[in-house]
């Protein structure tokens, strides 16, 4: 896929748009229900390997490549791709999870045509030694379905059925949980990191927010969901996050969570080790973030020596 400019803004609009949905869409829990209800929107059957398989690609600048296969436990293809760390034929103890914003696909991660230049991120992420996957979103490249893009989603987001939403983001956090199990299976990373942005911030910290094992988390503008109940709304599932390293980017004039929302949302994580970074700028980031992320990278590097 190119990354052209429009396609990339087209991307951003139709997840801003869903920040203030479902506030009727779910039935507000019971105190007894609690963490059951809001737990078992993400939960899968851990007890069943996935079958994946790894096709080889044509290495890049860095390395090996290959795109990633697996059935996920409800039946839906995932494909993706996973980038070994540079100079490496096989994985390593260390794992990096990107998660790409609405109406784009995980190339977000890799093109050379993305104007927020992330393909930096994960050269940088490889050249340290972590092994990279990315995951196409449900509904999203070559899991998308013929005349369905984003505004299609926006649309069913606003409708009296909403749930095709709902299922893009629920989905796709199960199918990172999967494929978190075979890479804890396959090689047992001692060092795991999440980073998405968007779309792919807000599946991030919900992600992270049901599995310990991810030590480091980079959110880049996540957007607020207003409902209080909605299973897709991290603030009430971060305050799981309580034994990670956080790194969150937000604009001072993001439309689709203002200061005071970012703010309540990120004070929810309970881990001491978190940092809140403002730009003077709305969703798109200024390309800053990247001498932000990639300082945020090499500090964690560093630690490791």
């Amino acid at each position: 896929m190119i990354l052209t400019k429009p396609v990339f803004l087209i991307g951003l609009v139709a997840a801003f748009m869903t920040s203030t949905l479902f506030a009727k869409e779910l039935p507000k829990p019971t105190q007894a229900l609690g963490q059951a209800y809001l737990s078992h929107w993400f939960s899968h059957d851990s007890a069943e390997k996935p079958n994946l398989n790894l096709t080889p690609l044509a290495d890049d600048e860095l390395g090996k490549r290959a795109e990633l296969r697996f059935t996920s436990d409800d039946g839906h293809a995932v494909n993706g791709l996973i980038a070994f760390p540079k100079g490496r034929r096989s994985y390593s103890k260390k794992l990096a999870l990107a998660l790409h914003p609405m109406g784009i696909d995980q190339q977000f991660w890799w093109s050379n045509k993305n104007p927020l230049s992330t393909q930096q991120l994960t050269a940088r992420l490889r050249e340290q030694g972590y092994t990279v996957i990315s995951l196409d979103a449900r509904q999203h490249g070559k899991r998308g379905r013929k005349n369905f893009g984003p505004r299609e989603l926006l649309k069913r987001a606003h409708s009296v059925e909403p749930r095709v939403y709902i299922d893009t983001i629920i989905g796709s956090v199960r199918d990172y949980r999967i494929v978190l199990d075979w890479a804890k299976s396959e090689f047992k990373p001692e060092d795991v990191l999440v980073m998405g942005y968007s779309m792919g911030a807000q599946m991030s910290l919900l992600l992270a927010s049901y599995e310990p094992s991810i030590k480091t988390i980079v959110a880049m503008v996540p957007p607020y969901v207003s409902s209080p109940t909605s299973p897709v709304a991290p603030r009430i599932h971060t305050h799981r996050i309580n034994d990670a390293k956080v790194l969150w980017l937000a604009g001072t004039k993001d439309p689709y969570s203002n200061k005071h929302q970012t703010q309540r949302t990120f004070d929810q994580i309970t881990s001491d080790d978190k940092t809140l970074k403002w730009f003077d700028a709305g969703h798109r980031l200024p390309l800053e973030f990247l001498n932000t992320t990639l300082a945020f990278f090499d500090s964690l590097h560093a630690e490791g020596e």
